[in-house]
């Protein structure tokens, strides 16, 4: 083999040998590395996580919500009645939660969300204003609620209660909430201070499942047990 035959081949070696990479590299046929692949976006998403992991996401919450502290009112048990008891205007309640909330970029979401829930003075119902800041990319993040419910006092009927919340929520699997509540009856403003805990996600929607199932079963029971 001449020189000119040598030059040739290890030329035509080294076209090949750069080749071979560029087409791999710009072949349709290659699959995406697996990191890749699972973290498409995805428009809408059961569990919260931030942007661009999700677009939308899909609110589904159970709480109890024990009151710290509620101004209370002085009350007689029956028409010249001289003793006098003071009793809590709220008490501690239970919720449901359900709604919707979008990422607005990979910091923020905004949304909101009906509820339905119980206190010792009767049923509870309203709606929420949601804001959520995403503080971790695997979903720790901080939730600030406010909005109106319809309630019941002692003596009064239903009325409006303006409620707040702050809360730390666990990837939408739990969070620990501190909420505010206040309403307007008569002449006075009653108002009260609660701490929480509340299920989210697939807990949240199973717990409250469970929650239904057994209020049915209770219901069943007294009715039989009063008809008897």
């Amino acid at each position: 083999m001449n020189t000119i035959q040598r030059r040739s081949l290890v030329g035509t070696l080294a076209a090949l040998l750069i080749a071979v990479p560029c087409a791999q590299a710009q072949s349709p046929l290659t699959a995406p590395p697996d990191s890749q692949r699972h973290s498409a976006p995805r428009l809408r998403c059961y569990r919260g996580k931030p942007a661009p992991a999700c677009h939308t996401f899909v609110i589904t919450e159970l709480g109890y919500y024990p009151v710290l502290w509620s101004s209370s009112a002085t009350y007689a048990r029956f028409a010249g009645d001289t003793a006098r008891y003071r009793v809590k205007d709220f008490g501690s309640h239970g919720a449901f939660e359900i709604g919707m909330m979008r990422n607005t970029n990979a910091k923020s979401a905004v949304g909101a969300t009906v509820l339905l829930g119980a206190d010792p003075n009767g049923f509870r119902y309203g709606a929420k204003l949601r804001y959520r800041r995403w503080l971790t990319p695997d979903g720790l993040s901080a939730d600030f609620a406010t909005g109106v419910v319809s309630g019941t006092f002692r003596e009064f009927s239903r009325t409006t209660i303006l409620t707040g919340d702050a809360a730390l929520n666990i990837s939408d699997y739990g969070a620990l909430v501190a909420r505010v509540e206040m309403a307007r009856a008569g002449a006075r403003t009653p108002s009260a201070l609660y701490g929480g805990v509340r299920l989210g996600s697939k807990p949240g929607l199973i717990a409250s499942g469970l929650t239904a199932i057994s209020a049915l079963v209770l219901l069943v029971a007294l009715s039989s047990w009063t008809n008897n």
